[in-house]
Order: structure tokens, then C-alpha cells, then sequence
């Protein structure tokens, strides 16, 4: 099934509290049940980045994130409340044995983390 092969997420920098998109400068509380106002929303899914269990991006990678907790600042919205947030530091997030990286020409890339 392709929903269990996917995961959407939103790709920031910050950290676990506040966080900015990694493509612009809008600051989200991730901690806060307060509901998001409706253009931080759609801001937040055009920053949207679906990610598929390929040779590209490991099955663990996409099984370790849906495992990860959506953001309280998501569940107040349908249209985020499947969504994970990846919070950069550095340009980088340890995922499992793996390691996220963002660079803005390439995007997002994974990497096994003794790969570096």
C-alpha cells in the first residue's frame, strides 16, 4: 500500500521548540496546541515533502519517521495532522543509523550515518 511506502514531511531548522522553514522565515511553535492560522498552514503545506520507501530513501527512514510524533501544532489542522517535522541543526538530523542532510540545490539527501 503506498501510504505505508510514504511519509510527508516539513522540513525546518531550530529546534525542538520554535522552528523556521528551512525555505523561508516563518517561525512555528511546534509544542503549541493553539490552532496555526490558515496562511502559516498553507505555507507549511506547500513546504511539504513527500518522501518514498526507494532506492533513494531507505524503507527504515520512512518507517522511522512515521513512527515519530506529529507536532502538536499539526494536529490542529487536518491537512497536517499525518505530517512529521524534520528539525535541522546544522543542515543535519540523525535519523536512526541514518543522517539527514538539506542543502538548497540538492534538496533533501540520506545518507547511512558512517557514509560522512
Amino acid at each position: 500500500m503506498l501510504d505505508e511506502e510514504t511519509v510527508d514531511v516539513v522540513l525546518f531548522r531550530g529546534d525542538q521548540g520554535a522552528a523556521m522553514l528551512v525555505d523561508g522565515d516563518t517561525v512555528v511553535d511546534l509544542n503549541s496546541p493553539a490552532p496555526l492560522a490558515r496562511e502559516v498552514c498553507l505555507e507549511l503545506v506547500d513546504s511539504t515533502i513527500q518522501l518514498l520507501a526507494s532506492a533513494d530513501v531507505p524503507r527504515e527512514v520512512v518507517d522511522l519517521l512515521r513512527q515519530a510524533p506529529v507536532p502538536p501544532a499539526f494536529n490542529t489542522t487536518p491537512w497536517l495532522r499525518h505530517h512529521r517535522a524534520v528539525i535541522l541543526s546544522d543542515d543535519r538530523f540523525a535519523l536512526g543509523a541514518f543522517v539527514l542532510t538539506y542543502d538548497s540545490d540538492l534538496g533533501l539527501c540520506v545518507q547511512e550515518d558512517g557514509d560522512r
